[in-house]
């Protein structure tokens, strides 16, 4: 069979080339089609594709005014119907529901329920993001929706660095208890709030590293003049390459995911992956991957929760090597070419075979 993912979007996220790859041994070939501004039909009859897969749909109106997003959006909507116009089946990953920066409200909502109302056969990666999912339009879709889990990162990232040797290189010292934030810095996932809660901890003994790149210029100003402001903060606002993964990962004891709102989250099972134990706020669709074995589980309306889920951590630092290890074992059971297997009888379902 062949397929196209949509749009293609490897740069920063290797979740369509692991994919891609454990499809192929199905026999689906799945190619990317580059570009938020294609002419969708053309790109499927170039490749002979006879299904559509679509991914992050914030990339069809990331624009920087409404006008010019318009234009792009409306390019894909009418591209899209005549693609399932001419037979070509669809299928939409809702890694999320909403766009995470809420920049563009209405064009998003245009966006996803054309998507919604087109797709033959819509994948969440949990039974939590399938519930809200439903909940979001007033007609029933729960019979095109399908829960096949978020694979595990083991293998794709190079893991030769000890925790000394990471350490050494952060400049951070072996006494120290490490809470680690990783990924994109966006105001959504709670790293003013993470400062916040971090500072009320005894900054003899607990550190706190933030690394990664920020678009939001005035969150990463206000983020840079508290970790001026505090010798237990260490912030590296670049982009993390991929080889420099394992530094942060292994310099860490704890990982933590301090977001106010979340329906899949690939770096819980990036830190899963490496090890380490995680922090995160007690949602549904954390709590089916992430257990009280493998971390440190708050209430997100409960003042402090946050805090008293850090105090823990390091309180209970003689148990973190006993979690790390059990969320790797966790990790391990999702595996690329099992989710692979599970999206291929989406495909296929889309077939009626």
């Amino acid at each position: 069979m062949n397929t196209c993912f949509y749009p293609k979007f490897v740069s920063v996220n290797p979740y369509q080339l692991n994919l891609a790859d454990a499809l192929a041994k199905f026999d689906i070939i799945s190619e990317g089609i580059e570009g938020k501004r294609v002419y969708l039909p053309q790109e499927i009859a170039k490749r002979k594709a006879e299904l559509l897969h679509i991914h992050w749909l914030h990339e069809f109106y990331s624009e920087s005014s409404t006008l010019k997003a318009f234009r792009p959006l409306l390019k894909y909507v009418l591209g899209l119907a005549i693609v399932k116009l001419r037979g070509v089946k669809v299928v939409w990953t809702a890694h999320n529901i909403k766009d995470h920066d809420n920049r563009e409200p209405l064009l998003d909502r245009i966006c996803t329920l054309v998507t919604v109302v087109l797709a033959n056969a819509i994948i969440v990666h949990s039974e939590a993001a399938k519930k809200e999912l439903v909940a979001q339009f007033p007609f029933n879709i729960s019979r095109r929706v399908y829960v096949i889990p978020h694979a595990n990162y083991i293998g794709q990232y190079k893991n030769s660095v000890s925790r000394q040797q990471a350490r050494q290189r952060l400049n951070i010292p072996e006494t120290k208890f490490v809470f680690l934030f990783l990924g994109l810095i966006r105001p959504y996932k709670g790293v003013t709030e993470l400062i916040d809660a971090f500072e009320k901890l005894d900054p003899s003994q607990a550190h706190l590293v933030i690394a990664g790149k920020s678009k939001d210029k005035e969150l990463l100003q206000a983020l840079q003049h508290r970790a001026e402001a505090n010798p237990a903060i260490d912030l590296f606002s670049e982009f993390v390459p991929d080889d420099d993964v394992q530094v942060y990962m292994n310099a860490a004891d704890v990982a933590v995911f301090p977001y106010r709102k979340i329906l899949t989250s690939g770096a819980v099972m990036l830190a899963m992956s490496f090890g380490r134990a995680c922090l995160a706020p007690k949602k549904d669709c954390i709590t089916e991957v992430l257990t009280e074995q493998g971390g440190f589980l708050y209430e997100p309306a409960q003042q402090d929760g946050l805090i008293a889920a850090l105090q823990l951590a390091l309180e209970q630092r003689d148990t973190i090597p006993a979690k790390g290890e059990h969320n790797y074992n966790m990790a391990q059971a999702w595996d690329w070419d099992d989710v692979a297997k599970q999206t291929v009888n989406v495909y296929r379902a889309c077939f009626g075979a």
